[in-house]
């Protein structure tokens, strides 16, 4: 432990002191553990339900989106591409498991009708569409879209 020179009577503790605990694991038994080895357990607990990606993209005429990236934790670079008027991929080799992908998206533009969804294990497809079911490119002005994969 270490003293604490304001306050000698208080002490914190250090990594390598024991706490007295149950291994329920092992018949309910009586277990020191050491801090460093609670921190290791919570630590390893704290894994997240699924990778992430979120970007707000952009698009005009024949142009990829471009991507204003705000969290990507799919281990890997989405990139972005036109492939005919208002559709786009968003491609990363592997990293889109069937059952286990969502993709959500929010359009400012109240004129578009969005479709985003996972079409391969590589690829996320956008269709930008407007009210008389024609697709159009410059839809995205700042789309919110966010695509996660389960583990």
């Amino acid at each position: 432990m270490t003293k604490i020179s304001q306050y000698p009577e208080i002490s914190t503790p250090d990594v390598d002191d024991l706490l007295i605990g149950t291994d329920v694991e092992n018949s309910n038994a009586t277990k020191n553990f050491t801090i460093q080895s609670v921190i290791d357990l919570v630590q390893e607990g704290v894994v997240p339900k699924y990778k992430v990606y979120t970007a707000l993209l952009t698009q005009s005429g024949t142009s990829a989106p471009v991507a204003t990236i705000l969290e990507n934790t799919l281990g890997g670079t989405l990139v972005w591409s036109y492939v005919v008027p208002g559709v786009f991929y968003g491609t990363l080799t592997g990293a889109f498991t069937l059952n286990k992908t969502t993709v959500l998206n929010n359009i400012t533009n109240g004129n578009t009708c969005v479709t985003a969804v996972r079409s391969s294990v590589n690829d996320i497809q956008i269709q930008t569409r407007n009210f008389s079911n024609i697709n159009e490119n410059s839809s995205m002005n700042g789309m919110t879209i966010e695509i996660r994969v389960y583990n």
